[in-house]
């Protein structure tokens, strides 16, 4: 494939994905019938490339791994609604940002779940991360904060 064509697919994704909030935040819907939708076409896209890719190359689908896509897309689905609502109540900039924590929380995590072992460079990186987002944390402890939306934000990370 052309360089040329992969870079106007991975910029053409970037902007899809970085207006994301910006939209969400537009539309007068409820967040969760904002993920429903969302979902449904997600869904409904994947589906028709699946039948598509498998019918021209004669492969067959592994239904033995569908209860652990299922439970990938209700994890997936639950994040949405947390962030969407917190766009609602803190604005997309401050949900992003601890939404984008969502990584340190997960090597936070990693030698709990996965027996992995934090390197000084992670418990650095990891402490870094936590403690810049106490600081951001602090505008919710302001009485016209919305405590909620940070708790969302958080919980969608």
């Amino acid at each position: 494939m052309d360089q040329r064509l992969i870079f106007i697919i991975f910029l053409t994704s970037l902007i899809l994905f970085g207006t994301n909030g910006v939209i969400a935040e537009m539309i007068s819907l409820p967040s969760n019938q904002i993920v429903l939708f969302r979902t449904a076409v997600g869904s409904l896209f994947l589906l028709i490339v699946t039948l598509i890719i498998t019918r021209k190359s004669g492969t067959t689908v592994c239904i033995g791994q569908l209860p652990y896509t299922i439970a990938s897309g209700a994890s997936m689905g639950i994040s949405w609604i947390l962030l969407y609502e917190s766009y609602t109540m803190i604005g997309v900039g401050m949900s992003s940002i601890l939404y984008y924590c969502g990584p340190a929380l997960v090597m936070f995590l990693s030698p709990l779940i996965f027996n992995e072992r934090l390197t000084v460079k992670g418990i650095v990186g990891l402490t870094t991360v936590m403690v810049g987002a106490s600081l951001i944390c602090m505008e919710a402890l302001e009485p016209e904060s919305e405590p909620m939306g940070y708790a969302y934000a958080i919980g969608s990370a």
